[in-house]
């Protein structure tokens, strides 16, 4: 046998971490006479910053969302120029008859008075359609996400945004209760008014709901004096162009399939038949120690007896599955014996039990396990 050559039948694990490879080689792995051949580890530099340690791919995807945010703004504002141009708010030899042209930049003007005067006052229709970019171009912050709360950055936001939000009570919009709390700064010498956030404050950053408001207020009021131009389906226009988003991908799409059944679908973790299917493969592995010292698998029958221990309860222990066969599992440390056998934190039936609380007839009626169960399992998660 050449150097590095290793002949015949054996197993190998590796250990794949993000700076190493660990690996090993074992001979006759399935019983007692196992023994390693050869053993090592690969390392290798860190995919992380110099100086923030933050992975690499990080930096990445944040550059990648902001190109993407910007486009999709642009994108917008420049269907809602377009929108403005076809119903005569804006002049169409603007720049040059450009679509990228910007009223605001064009003629000078101060959004945030001409969001307050729009509330009661005619605006021009240059003025109108300035304002109504104005609110385009940052439409307020909207997230169905559960993981925005708590201590992170985004709860912060959402702090910081409902303290403001208590500010414009009694029918006043976001733009007035802006410029009442807006905070005075020089600049080269100049005093200025700060109506956007400086960094690590989230005091201006309005709710979405907050600006479709006052957006629909402005417009009710403009079409007083526009009454043929401001019409129902140009509000609907207008304000469906500044909420669209993008439909989410069909989960289902990106699934893919079964390793075992090549032109199914993968099953859902959650499903009970995924956990019953985990459970019992952990319990396939399991050695007993029989009362006269031999050492063998479990029998059909004790694995037909596990799994009426995993339809009974939410965690099952070796301790359990000792108790329920009176057989003694070999391998297993003290420690290990108390934990679930296929989580040393969950349950085996962890997700299955939640469903059977929530659906108690369902569950009851269906046989064990439930192709409609298991469906159940997938739209829920």
């Amino acid at each position: 046998m050449g150097k590095g050559e290793i002949k015949g039948e054996f197993s190998i694990g590796l250990d794949v971490g993000t700076a190493s490879v660990g690996w090993c080689v074992t001979r006759n792995f399935e019983n007692e006479n196992a023994q390693i051949e050869a053993a090592g580890v690969w390392m290798f530099k860190e995919p992380v910053t110099d100086k923030e340690r933050t992975p690499k791919n990080e930096n990445r995807r944040a550059a990648r969302l902001m190109r993407r945010t910007t486009r999709r703004r642009a994108e917008r504002r420049r269907d809602l120029r377009l929108m403005m141009k076809e119903n005569g708010f804006l002049e169409s030899d603007i720049s040059n008859g450009n679509l990228a042209a910007d009223p605001l930049g064009h003629y000078n003007l101060d959004p945030w008075s001409l969001r307050v005067k729009g509330l009661t006052e005619k605006l021009e229709p240059h003025e109108l359609a300035a304002v109504i970019l104005h609110i385009g171009k940052r439409r307020g912050f909207k997230s169905n996400s559960k993981n925005d709360r708590g201590d992170n950055e985004t709860g912060k936001m959402l702090g910081a945004m409902k303290d403001f939000q208590g500010k414009f009570g009694g029918g006043k919009t976001y733009a007035q209760a802006v410029l009442e709390n807006a905070e005075t700064i020089f600049i080269n010498g100049k005093e200025q008014k700060r109506y956007r956030n400086c960094d690590g404050a989230y005091t201006f950053t309005p709710f979405r709901d907050d600006l479709m408001q006052e957006l629909e207020k402005i417009l009710a009021k403009q079409a007083e004096f526009y009454p043929d131009k401001i019409t129902s389906d140009f509000k609907e226009k207008v304000i469906n162009r500044i909420l669209y988003q993008k439909p989410m991908q069909d989960p289902v799409v990106l699934l893919g399939n079964c390793t075992f059944l090549a032109k199914e679908k993968r099953c859902a973790q959650a499903a009970p038949s995924f956990e019953l299917f985990r459970f019992l493969s952990k319990a396939a592995h399991l050695k007993a120690v029989t009362p006269d010292g031999e050492i063998r698998p479990l029998t059909e029958a004790e694995m037909l007896e596990c799994e009426a221990l995993f339809w009974k309860k939410k965690k099952v222990t070796y301790k359990d599955i000792e108790k329920k066969l009176g057989l003694e599992i070999t391998g297993v440390s003290e420690d290990v014996r108390k934990q679930d056998i296929t989580s040393p934190r969950n349950g085996a039936g962890d997700k299955t039990h939640i469903l059977k609380e929530i659906i108690p007839e369902i569950f009851a009626a269906q046989p064990s396990p439930s192709k409609l169960l298991d469906d159940i399992a997938f739209i829920m998660t």
